[in-house]
Parts: C-alpha cells; sequence; structure tokens
C-alpha cells in the first residue's frame, strides 16, 4: 500500500506538473502573442511617423528654397534701387554744376563779373599777359569738366561694385 501511495503522489505530482506546464505554456503563448501584436502595431506607426517626417521635411525643404530665392530676389532689387538712387544723386548734382556755371546762380557766385573782368583786360591790355587771361577765361570750363569727369567716375565706380 505505501508502494501505491507513493505511486499515487508521484502521478499527483507529475500531473501537477503537466498541468502547470501546459498553463505556463499557454500563458507564454498568450504573451508572445501580445508582444508580436504590440510589435507590429509599434511597427506600422513608427513607418507612419516616418512617413510623415519626410513629407514634413520635403515640404520645410521646398519652404526654405522658396524663400531663399525670395531673398536673392528682394537683395537684386535693393541693388537696383541703391544703383539708382546713387544715380539719381549724380544726375542731380551734375545738373547742379551745370546750372552754377552756366545759370543766374553765376551771378550770385560772380562768375559772369570774373568773365566781364577777364573780357576787359584781354581788350584793354597790350602785353602778353592778356593771353595769360585767356587761359583765366577757360579755366572754369576746364575745372568743370574734370568735375564732371570725376562725378562720372565716382558714380561708373559705385554702380560696377
Amino acid at each position: 500500500m505505501n508502494v501505491a501511495r507513493s505511486y499515487l503522489r508521484k502521478l499527483d505530482t507529475d500531473n501537477q506538473k503537466q498541468d502547470f506546464k501546459q498553463a505556463f505554456d499557454e500563458k507564454f503563448k498568450d504573451i508572445d502573442k501580445q508582444a508580436s501584436d504590440l510589435f507590429e502595431h509599434y511597427k506600422k506607426h513608427n513607418k507612419q511617423a516616418r512617413k510623415e517626417t519626410i513629407e514634413y521635411k520635403k515640404t520645410i525643404t521646398d519652404r526654405l528654397d522658396k524663400n531663399d530665392m525670395i531673398v536673392e530676389n528682394l537683395n537684386k532689387s535693393l541693388d537696383i534701387m541703391t544703383k539708382g538712387v546713387v544715380s539719381l544723386f549724380f544726375v542731380v548734382a551734375i545738373i547742379a554744376l551745370v546750372s552754377l556755371v552756366t545759370g543766374p546762380i553765376s551771378n550770385f557766385f560772380g562768375i559772369s563779373q570774373g568773365y566781364d573782368f577777364i573780357n576787359h583786360e584781354i581788350a584793354t591790355k597790350e602785353s602778353t599777359w592778356r593771353y595769360l587771361w585767356g587761359i583765366l577765361y577757360v579755366l572754369p570750363y576746364v575745372f568743370f569738366g574734370f568735375l564732371i569727369h570725376g562725378v562720372l567716375k565716382a558714380f561708373n565706380a559705385i554702380r560696377w561694385k
């Protein structure tokens, strides 16, 4: 009887081990299935997030390229406007110089009285010094020519910079 009891205990223990093993295997299969489902879920969402990130990166790159093009166009426009304003300044400067020498402003600065004095000296003097007065008669025009030449050189230097 002892042997039979011992045998029955052994059978109970073996059955308990098998039952435990089966329950454990079923639980692990269930956990493994849940883990693989979770992995597939995260894989799918990761793929979707990557796709959205790539689309966002493309959108940002397109916008940056568009912004760079706009900034380049604005810089060109600013350069053209700057050259236009500088050109306008030099045109006004040349007109002011011409009006200074030939217009009523020359009377204010005494240029016409200077010419009258030089004409009088050339007409009344009999010496060779009167030819030097003739050089003085041309000197304001030469000075005016150099002034216009300098203004145009400065304009070209700024314009082609």
